[in-house]
């Protein structure tokens, strides 16, 4: 068995694979990538067991066979070798790579006992534009808690893809915010469907999803298993099997006071509170005031000091002046997320949360707990 193909292409492959690559798994071939590879093409997959990516690329071989090859090994080799054609070559139970003047013989495993993925292909149960799915999943993961363990199944470390009625909405929450986004229906014949995909899945493919709006996701269920196909890559995952809550009784339907604020000034001015007044490990508390025309932005503690800062406003309708304390941090994250100019701050009272909408936009909801004030 032998191939040829591209460096970098190679590398990019590997790149992508390697993220599903077990670290810590006492089952040694999880720890390696699998190399597939026919007349035209290689595929190379990295799986955890429960966390799965595909990556097919084109390449020059001579028949068909497949090979498993230490993941980290692997990655960092092709990632330092020379721009130019790379061969790999399978020899006396080891693999051959060539690139250049460089030559390098690897052990190998068999291809035994690998994960491989089912044949999903006539489950599919949505398309979508991959610049809009890319950018729903970056303004609600955020949000979502990330799990160091890899094992913690609860609904905060996942972000639910929810297909109701006409909409499908993309849901991330900790248990003190609640990030929403609603998207129109591709699918609308699918009118209930609830995944709950891991953070540690969503977190990576958010991060390899092409940015244009008309590359498309095509979206596959199977045996409480999710699939993502796109540009010859295959993310899939187990499902966490738990419900998510009701996320719309907890964003509030009455509004008391509403104002519009520069996005970056707001996110700005509240990094600097985070910064300032974050000591012993602990997370600051800002309080938010408006007084007519300005937004104050302060904080104090007793190891630093205090700080005020102020911000013009543009007051809503309706407008009354209000006030309420909670974590910047909660606010920095949501505003270096969205793209936008300006925000929309939405009160109840100082002891509801507060919700962050953005104008001219009806699809995207925010909302964060409060601190109760003295």
């Amino acid at each position: 068995m032998k191939l040829t193909v591209a460096q970098d292409k190679l590398s990019h492959a590997l790149g992508v694979v390697n993220k599903a690559v077990s670290t810590r798994s006492l089952n040694l071939v999880l720890t390696h990538i699998r190399m597939q590879v026919g007349k035209k093409q290689v595929t190379l997959t990295g799986s955890d067991g429960d966390f799965t990516i595909e990556h097919t690329l084109e390449a020059a071989g001579d028949k068909e066979g497949a090979l498993l090859v230490p993941a980290r090994l692997f990655v960092e080799l092709v990632s330092r070798l020379p721009k130019g054609e790379v061969r790999l070559e399978r020899v006396d139970g080891k693999l051959r790579i060539v690139c250049g003047a460089a030559d390098y013989h690897i052990n190998i495993l068999p291809d035994e006992n690998f994960p491989t993925l089912p044949l999903f292909e006539e489950e599919k149960i949505a398309q979508v534009a991959a610049g809009v799915f890319k950018q729903a999943l970056t303004r609600t993961s955020f949000c979502a808690l990330k799990d160091p363990s890899g094992t913690t199944s609860h609904y905060t470390h996942a972000i639910l893809i929810n297909f109701v009625e006409e909409s499908l909405d993309l849901v991330g929450t900790d248990g003190h915010r609640l990030a929403f986004e609603q998207l129109d229906n591709p699918n609308p014949e699918l009118k209930e469907k609830s995944l709950l995909v891991p953070t540690v899945i969503i977190d990576e493919l958010k991060k390899t999803l092409p940015a244009e709006e008309d590359s498309p996701v095509e979206l596959y269920y199977l045996s409480n298993q999710v699939f993502f196909r796109f540009d010859k890559t295959v993310f899939a995952g187990s499902l966490f099997d738990i419900k998510f809550p009701d996320y719309h009784k907890v964003v509030p339907k009455d509004t008391k006071s509403v104002v519009n604020l520069n996005r970056a000034g707001l996110r700005d001015a509240l990094s600097r509170v985070q910064t300032v007044f974050r000591v012993k490990e602990q997370n600051p508390v800002v309080r938010l005031e408006t007084k007519e025309e300005v937004l104050v932005v302060s904080s104090e503690s007793p190891e630093v000091g205090t700080g005020v800062e102020e911000l013009p406003l543009t007051k809503g309708d309706p407008f009354a002046d209000m006030r309420i304390a909670l974590n910047p941090g909660y606010l920095v994250d949501v505003l270096s997320v969205l793209d936008c100019e300006t925000v929309d701050l939405h009160w109840t009272s100082e002891v509801n949360p507060l919700k962050l909408l953005v104008p001219q936009e009806t699809g995207f909801t925010y909302i964060v707990m409060p601190i109760r004030m003295d």
